[in-house]
């Protein structure tokens, strides 16, 4: 709980994490890639930010934008034309405390697994309230690569006052142990570079043409790839 705490003070300071972040833009576009065809879809967008990823979804589907932070939330609010309201809801709560009256077709969870308190007991809890033949999209940085390990100790050092606690380390092989164990199986994964530590010297436009450039060039560089986007079929 005291994680929670932490984690909902550090996302309320909402620039942050948001400004001048060209990773934001990179996800929405994988995430659209994706989903592209789908329609009258029930989603969750779990740890939503200002819900700029899964906002185009609403156009063809129901999202529900979920965050611990409310100022996430009310920037997630604004972003949505008033006459897609009916397609969009909002919740204000811990993923782990969230009950849902429904399954939804699809949850998508980026940006989550290094600020909760078990990363096996939110596994379980997305596949707890997806659909029999749903998706999980999941995102991570998987911590045995080394531009993870160098970005790793650069926040542990650098960035201890920015989170206020450790953000967990999650790896590939740790992954895959914990899907086997809760029954879920890796449909693809698209593995990419996101953010380098060299790429701090340049600009926001720079640093977005570089991860673009970088993603469609995945297989090249795949081997640089720290950050992972699983999609899982649960059957």
């Amino acid at each position: 709980m005291q994680k929670a705490i932490q984690v909902k003070t550090f996302f309320d300071a909402t620039d942050i994490y948001l400004k001048n972040n060209p990773v934001v833009k990179l996800r929405k576009f994988i995430i659209k890639d994706i989903l592209s065809g789908y329609g009258g879809l029930n989603i969750i967008d779990v740890g939503c930010g200002d819900g700029e990823l899964t906002l185009d979804l609403i156009e063809q589907n129901t999202v529900t934008f979920l965050d611990l932070s409310e100022n996430m939330l009310a920037l997630s609010k604004k972003k949505i034309p008033t006459y897609y309201w009916d397609n969009a809801k909002f919740i204000q709560a811990d993923i782990m405390n969230y009950a849902p009256n429904i399954k939804y077709d699809i949850v998508v969870c980026f940006g989550v697994l290094a600020h909760v308190e078990n990363v096996e007991s939110l596994i379980l809890k997305l596949k707890d309230i997806v659909k029999e033949n749903g998706l999980i999209i999941l995102q991570y940085s998987d911590s045995d690569n080394f531009i993870s390990k160098i970005n790793y100790w650069r926040y542990k050092y650098f960035g201890r006052n920015k989170y206020n606690y450790n953000i967990n380390q999650t790896s590939t092989s740790q992954i895959n142990k914990i899907l086997v164990q809760v029954g879920l199986v890796i449909s693809y994964k698209i593995v990419y570079l996101p953010i380098s530590p060299l790429f701090s010297i340049f600009g926001y436009k720079t640093r977005l043409k570089l991860l673009f450039l970088f993603y469609k060039k995945q297989e090249k560089y795949s081997y640089l790839g720290s950050e992972i986007v699983l999609c899982i079929k649960c059957q």
